[in-house]
């Protein structure tokens, strides 16, 4: 697995993505506060198929994998701020937040699955002399970083 370079918790050199989301300290912190007010525990997962058993339902049981994937998520995040020099990240709050995203998107799914669902919709292309333009920006105002996306669509697509 490739490594990322020093992690800014523990200081091991040899910084994985495995090591980041499960085995360094404050991972292993959130997955303790996780556990505890959540009764969902996180499988041992090996450190070269850890994707994979997430995905296996002897390792991983369906009803844990969304949380779990959420909790990691919360996790890369919490790192990447204290990455950046944010020191102040709440264990509890990044908890709440994986769970409260997995529970919604559980209820998206269930929502989408449901018989009265409004029909999805699909992209139109525009007239022949027409094209489409979508936009979107974000800005860090601390960091003092930005980054903005364009896509740009004619008939063809």
């Amino acid at each position: 697995m490739e490594t990322q370079g020093t992690c800014p918790d523990c200081g091991d050199a040899d910084e994985s993505v495995y090591h980041a989301l499960i085995s360094c300290t404050f991972a292993s912190m959130f997955w303790q506060c996780f556990n505890e007010l959540y009764n969902i525990k996180l499988p041992k997962l090996h450190p070269a198929t850890w994707c994979y058993d997430l995905l296996d339902n002897l390792i991983c049981p369906v009803a844990n994998c969304g949380p779990i994937l959420c909790g990691m998520r919360a996790v890369w995040t919490a790192h990447d701020e204290r990455r950046h020099g944010e020191r102040n990240v709440n264990l509890l709050q990044a908890c709440r937040w994986a769970k409260e995203i997995s529970y919604d998107l559980i209820a998206s799914g269930e929502y989408i699955s449901g018989k009265d669902c409004p029909q999805v919709m699909k992209w139109n292309s525009p007239p022949a002399s027409v094209v489409k333009v979508n936009v979107d920006a974000a800005f860090h105002e601390e960091r003092q970083q930005g980054a903005i996306g364009v896509i740009i669509q004619n008939e063809k697509g």
